[in-house]
Parts: structure tokens; sequence; C-alpha cells
């Protein structure tokens, strides 16, 4: 796991959570 890729993962963990905060609100 290299530096470089810890604010990809860190941008793919927030949508994540934005994508089940949205379908969990729509449910």
């Amino acid at each position: 796991l290299s530096v470089s890729n810890l604010p990809k993962l860190n941008k793919l963990r927030k949508l994540e959570l934005s994508d089940n905060r949205i379908s969990g609100g729509l449910e």
C-alpha cells in the first residue's frame, strides 16, 4: 500500500458512505 493510494482510498470510502446515506434515505 503506497502513500499515493491513500487519498484514493479515502475518497472511495467517503463516496461509499455518501452512497449508503443517499440510498438509505431513499428507502
